[in-house]
């Protein structure tokens, strides 16, 4: 935990973190980080930091959380529902976007 703390520090650009499991996943927490303390944390870290996106998986549904400064994407699964997510960045603003490719309706 430190050494993310002090890499997010030294880089003062806008930053997109990805990780397996989510840190709240809106509230479906059975799938989320179940450390409280550790999950406030990184959160907290991460609104410190100009963290843009948490994106993340492992519930295998599409979850959309606010989480006060940036947004975490937790994308479906792939293999089990033909679904994938893709982030899009705009330069100028560093506002992120998403959109969720189903392969079941191509």
């Amino acid at each position: 935990m430190d050494k993310l703390k002090e890499l997010l520090i030294k880089d003062i650009n806008p930053k997109l973190i990805f990780t397996h499991i989510p840190a709240y996943a809106n509230g479906y927490l059975y799938f989320s980080m179940q450390n409280t303390e550790e999950r406030n944390l990184l959160i907290s870290m991460f609104a410190k930091n100009n963290v843009k996106a948490l994106c993340n998986g492992h519930t295998h549904d599409l979850q959309v959380s606010n989480l006060g400064r940036f947004m975490e994407y937790t994308f479906p699964g792939f293999w089990e529902y033909k679904q994938f997510g893709i982030i899009s960045v705009n330069q100028n603003d560093y506002s992120v976007l998403y959109k969720i490719i189903d392969l079941n309706k191509e």
